[in-house]
């Protein structure tokens, strides 16, 4: 969350960071962290559109890895099926 507080404005630009702060506690094994990031990674994604990522294709399927991981499945296949195809080759 913290990324999202730096740019308040423009909450858009933190999100890329906010699914590497959720991979990195998923894979650390804090779930608790790692839900509250992705949490606030899909808050944002409903109301910000997602411009100027670097590796959009990674951060989706990163977000689409720890929604699995979290037993988040409907949540998995909802991201999935919302993504522009724009997104899915980078």
């Amino acid at each position: 969350g913290q990324a999202a507080v730096l740019v308040p404005d423009l909450p858009h630009l933190a999100m890329e960071s906010i699914i590497g702060l959720a991979y990195v506690a998923w894979q650390t094994g804090d779930k608790a962290a790692a839900r509250a990031h992705i949490n606030h990674f899909l808050n944002l994604m409903a109301h910000s559109r997602i411009e100027g990522f670097a590796s959009p294709a990674l951060s989706y399927g990163r977000a689409v890895e720890i929604l699995r991981a979290l037993g988040k499945e409907q949540q998995a296949a909802a991201l999935l099926a919302n993504l522009p195809t724009s997104h899915l080759g980078s």
